[in-house]
């Protein structure tokens, strides 16, 4: 199997993003805006210009970087005031994750919350191995730790059947290309691209 290089792989999400209609743009000009920050506030500010300015429209940055609850109770036992934002324990990703991550919610998540036509909650897009390890049962390969990847919830009265389709045929269409990883129950997808384990799909 060929190694697919850190360059290769964001150039496969830019083309992603640029397939399903969103704007390419530096990171690093939006991380900047941050620079030198005491609080992860201006950071989360940052991301949210670039999520919104790549044309993510329907998850906020603050969401996409918010763990889930019991993350957040273990994040905080660990971790510091310096790193909550409004009321939330946040996880900045660093900047070479944050094409990536808007390659996934604007090539899927997105179309999944269009195609459910309610709400859908978006929590662990990337939570750190110290986290992983306590709060999942999965081991040191899991997709959270590593790559860009959601956890997606899907709210009563929308169109689950719809929202599951469009997991199904980005997995068709993408999977090789991206090695995308899906795990779904009735009500939860999981989506990720590039993936340790690689190109796989589970039930829950």
């Amino acid at each position: 199997m060929a190694i697919i290089t850190t360059s290769t792989r964001i150039a496969l999400c830019e083309d992603l993003i640029l397939e399903s209609g969103g704007t390419l743009l530096d990171p690093w000009k939006y991380a900047r805006r941050a620079d030198k920050a005491k609080t992860v506030g201006p950071m989360v500010e940052a991301f949210d210009e670039f999520r919104k300015d790549s044309g993510v429209e329907h998850f906020s940055g603050l969401e996409i970087l918010t763990p889930s609850e019991d993350s957040q109770k273990h994040a905080r036992e660990a971790g510091s005031k310096a790193s909550e934002y409004k009321g939330q324990f946040v996880l900045v990703l660093p900047v070479w994750m944050w094409t990536p991550m808007i390659a996934l919610y604007k090539g899927v998540c997105d179309p999944i919350r269009k195609a459910h036509g309610r709400a859908v909650n978006s929590r662990n897009s990337q939570r750190p191995w110290w986290i992983n390890q306590v709060v999942a049962t999965s081991g040191v390969d899991s997709d959270h730790p590593h790559t860009a990847c959601a956890d997606l919830d899907l709210t009563d009265g929308g169109d689950h059947y719809a929202a599951h389709r469009v997991a199904d045929e980005f997995y068709e269409t993408y999977g090789d290309r991206l090695e995308v990883s899906k795990g779904q129950s009735s009500k939860t997808i999981h989506i990720s691209i590039f993936g340790p384990r690689g190109h796989r799909q589970w039930d829950y």
